[in-house]
Protein backbone atom coordinates (compact mmCIF):
# COMPACT_ATOMS: atom_id res chain seq x y z
CA UNK A 1 0.00 0.00 0.00
CA UNK A 2 3.22 2.34 0.26
CA UNK A 3 3.53 2.39 -2.88
CA UNK A 4 0.25 3.62 -3.90
CA UNK A 5 -0.14 6.18 -1.30
CA UNK A 6 3.34 7.84 -3.20
CA UNK A 7 1.64 7.22 -6.85
CA UNK A 8 -1.09 9.39 -4.68
CA UNK A 9 0.86 11.86 -2.98
CA UNK A 10 3.93 12.71 -5.54
CA UNK A 11 2.29 11.64 -9.01
CA UNK A 12 -0.84 13.31 -8.44
CA UNK A 13 -2.82 10.19 -10.14
CA UNK A 14 -6.49 9.22 -8.68
CA UNK A 15 -6.64 5.98 -8.28
CA UNK A 16 -10.20 4.06 -8.04
CA UNK A 17 -11.05 0.60 -6.56
CA UNK A 18 -7.29 0.30 -4.93
CA UNK A 19 -6.93 -2.02 -1.56
CA UNK A 20 -7.38 -5.29 -0.70
CA UNK A 21 -8.52 -7.59 -4.10
CA UNK A 22 -12.00 -9.21 -3.28
CA UNK A 23 -12.07 -10.69 -6.73
CA UNK A 24 -9.38 -11.93 -8.72
CA UNK A 25 -9.62 -14.32 -12.13
CA UNK A 26 -12.76 -16.00 -10.66
CA UNK A 27 -11.92 -16.26 -7.24
CA UNK A 28 -13.04 -14.86 -4.16
CA UNK A 29 -10.30 -13.46 -2.15
CA UNK A 30 -10.76 -13.03 1.45
CA UNK A 31 -7.64 -11.65 3.11
CA UNK A 32 -9.43 -11.83 7.02
CA UNK A 33 -9.30 -15.33 7.14
CA UNK A 34 -8.24 -16.05 10.49
CA UNK A 35 -6.11 -18.79 10.96
CA UNK A 36 -2.58 -18.50 12.56
CA UNK A 37 -0.82 -15.88 15.02
CA UNK A 38 2.23 -15.23 12.10
CA UNK A 39 2.16 -15.17 8.24
CA UNK A 40 -0.31 -13.60 5.71
CA UNK A 41 -3.34 -15.57 5.92
CA UNK A 42 -5.66 -15.62 2.49
CA UNK A 43 -8.55 -18.22 1.88
CA UNK A 44 -9.78 -18.15 -2.17
CA UNK A 45 -12.78 -19.65 -3.49
CA UNK A 46 -14.56 -19.84 -6.45
CA UNK A 47 -18.22 -19.58 -5.14
CA UNK A 48 -18.78 -16.38 -6.87
CA UNK A 49 -17.76 -17.46 -10.16
CA UNK A 50 -19.43 -21.12 -9.90
CA UNK A 51 -22.78 -19.27 -8.81
CA UNK A 52 -22.41 -16.98 -12.05
CA UNK A 53 -21.65 -19.84 -14.31
CA UNK A 54 -24.97 -21.60 -12.97
CA UNK A 55 -26.35 -18.42 -13.84
CA UNK A 56 -25.36 -18.48 -17.22
CA UNK A 57 -26.19 -22.26 -17.81
CA UNK A 58 -29.18 -22.25 -16.48
CA UNK A 59 -30.25 -18.80 -19.12
CA UNK A 60 -28.88 -20.82 -21.80
CA UNK A 61 -30.34 -23.95 -21.41
CA UNK A 62 -33.66 -22.71 -20.26
CA UNK A 63 -33.31 -25.15 -17.09
CA UNK A 64 -33.10 -25.46 -13.42
CA UNK A 65 -30.18 -27.52 -12.60
CA UNK A 66 -30.36 -29.93 -10.00
CA UNK A 67 -28.35 -31.08 -6.83
CA UNK A 68 -26.16 -34.18 -6.95
CA UNK A 69 -24.17 -35.78 -4.59
CA UNK A 70 -21.37 -36.59 -6.45
CA UNK A 71 -20.19 -34.69 -10.01
CA UNK A 72 -20.46 -38.02 -11.96
CA UNK A 73 -22.70 -41.01 -11.69
CA UNK A 74 -21.15 -44.31 -10.85
CA UNK A 75 -20.76 -46.66 -13.34
CA UNK A 76 -21.57 -44.30 -16.04
CA UNK A 77 -19.08 -45.39 -19.23
CA UNK A 78 -19.50 -41.91 -21.59
CA UNK A 79 -17.60 -44.57 -24.12
CA UNK A 80 -20.96 -46.59 -24.35
CA UNK A 81 -23.30 -43.75 -25.14
CA UNK A 82 -25.49 -44.11 -28.09
CA UNK A 83 -27.57 -41.21 -27.93
CA UNK A 84 -27.66 -38.92 -31.33
CA UNK A 85 -24.95 -36.50 -31.76
CA UNK A 86 -25.18 -32.90 -30.41
CA UNK A 87 -25.90 -30.52 -34.13
CA UNK A 88 -23.29 -27.44 -34.41
CA UNK A 89 -24.97 -25.32 -31.73
CA UNK A 90 -25.09 -28.30 -29.47
CA UNK A 91 -21.16 -28.88 -29.89
CA UNK A 92 -20.76 -25.09 -29.29
CA UNK A 93 -22.61 -25.13 -26.29
CA UNK A 94 -21.17 -28.30 -24.71
CA UNK A 95 -18.29 -26.72 -25.34
CA UNK A 96 -18.87 -23.58 -23.63
CA UNK A 97 -19.74 -25.62 -20.23
CA UNK A 98 -16.61 -27.90 -20.61
CA UNK A 99 -14.45 -24.49 -20.42
CA UNK A 100 -16.98 -23.27 -17.36
CA UNK A 101 -16.17 -26.38 -15.80
CA UNK A 102 -12.44 -26.74 -16.58
CA UNK A 103 -11.65 -22.89 -15.19
CA UNK A 104 -13.76 -23.97 -11.98
CA UNK A 105 -11.34 -26.60 -11.34
CA UNK A 106 -8.36 -24.69 -11.52
CA UNK A 107 -9.62 -21.96 -9.51
CA UNK A 108 -10.35 -25.07 -6.80
CA UNK A 109 -12.62 -26.75 -7.72
CA UNK A 110 -10.50 -29.94 -7.64
CA UNK A 111 -13.32 -32.52 -6.89
CA UNK A 112 -14.72 -32.33 -10.00
CA UNK A 113 -11.26 -32.66 -11.82
CA UNK A 114 -11.35 -36.53 -13.03
CA UNK A 115 -15.13 -35.53 -14.46
CA UNK A 116 -14.23 -32.47 -15.82
CA UNK A 117 -11.23 -34.19 -18.01
CA UNK A 118 -13.75 -36.94 -18.64
CA UNK A 119 -16.22 -34.88 -20.55
CA UNK A 120 -13.76 -33.00 -22.36
CA UNK A 121 -12.49 -35.77 -23.97
CA UNK A 122 -15.56 -35.97 -26.02
CA UNK A 123 -16.08 -32.27 -26.87
CA UNK A 124 -14.67 -33.13 -30.65
CA UNK A 125 -18.08 -35.13 -31.14
CA UNK A 126 -20.19 -35.08 -27.95
CA UNK A 127 -23.64 -37.00 -28.03
CA UNK A 128 -27.02 -35.95 -26.27
CA UNK A 129 -25.73 -37.88 -23.13
CA UNK A 130 -22.67 -36.48 -22.52
CA UNK A 131 -24.66 -32.88 -22.14
CA UNK A 132 -26.23 -34.26 -19.94
CA UNK A 133 -23.62 -35.29 -17.62
CA UNK A 134 -22.08 -31.96 -18.49
CA UNK A 135 -25.15 -30.15 -17.03
CA UNK A 136 -25.05 -32.77 -14.28
CA UNK A 137 -21.57 -31.15 -13.27
CA UNK A 138 -22.48 -27.92 -13.15
CA UNK A 139 -25.47 -28.70 -11.25
CA UNK A 140 -23.30 -30.60 -8.68
CA UNK A 141 -20.71 -27.52 -8.71
CA UNK A 142 -24.01 -25.15 -8.24
CA UNK A 143 -25.35 -26.89 -4.71
CA UNK A 144 -21.29 -27.32 -3.41
CA UNK A 145 -19.56 -24.19 -4.00
CA UNK A 146 -18.26 -23.63 -0.43
CA UNK A 147 -15.07 -25.05 -0.47
CA UNK A 148 -12.16 -22.70 -0.16
CA UNK A 149 -8.29 -23.07 -0.30
CA UNK A 150 -6.98 -21.25 2.99
CA UNK A 151 -3.09 -20.42 2.10
CA UNK A 152 -0.86 -19.64 5.56
CA UNK A 153 2.89 -18.18 4.09
CA UNK A 154 5.40 -16.70 6.33
CA UNK A 155 7.31 -13.80 5.12
CA UNK A 156 10.43 -14.39 4.02
CA UNK A 157 13.43 -12.98 5.59
CA UNK A 158 16.31 -11.65 2.96
CA UNK A 159 19.81 -11.57 4.63
CA UNK A 160 23.00 -11.47 2.06
CA UNK A 161 25.16 -14.51 2.11
CA UNK A 162 28.89 -13.89 3.89
CA UNK A 163 30.53 -16.89 1.39
CA UNK A 164 29.40 -15.15 -2.18
CA UNK A 165 27.34 -12.15 -3.94
CA UNK A 166 23.71 -13.72 -3.97
CA UNK A 167 20.86 -12.85 -1.57
CA UNK A 168 20.06 -16.26 0.46
CA UNK A 169 16.02 -16.34 0.86
CA UNK A 170 15.76 -17.79 3.92
CA UNK A 171 12.33 -18.69 5.53
CA UNK A 172 11.64 -17.18 9.12
CA UNK A 173 9.33 -20.11 9.55
CA UNK A 174 8.83 -23.48 7.07
CA UNK A 175 4.86 -22.51 6.92
CA UNK A 176 4.34 -22.72 3.65
CA UNK A 177 0.79 -24.55 3.30
CA UNK A 178 -2.27 -24.59 1.77
CA UNK A 179 -5.13 -27.35 3.05
CA UNK A 180 -8.60 -27.44 1.72
CA UNK A 181 -11.28 -25.78 3.84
Amino acid sequence: MEIIEALKNVGGFILKGVGEPEYYLGRDVDGSANLEKDGDKTKLSAKTYIKNMVDRVEKEFNITLRNYHSSLEGGYHPELDTTPLLNDDGITRYMMCIGCINWAVTIGSFDTMFAAITMASYSAVPREGHLKVVLHIIGYLKYHANGAIQMIVAKPNFRLDDDSDIVAIKWRERQISSYMA
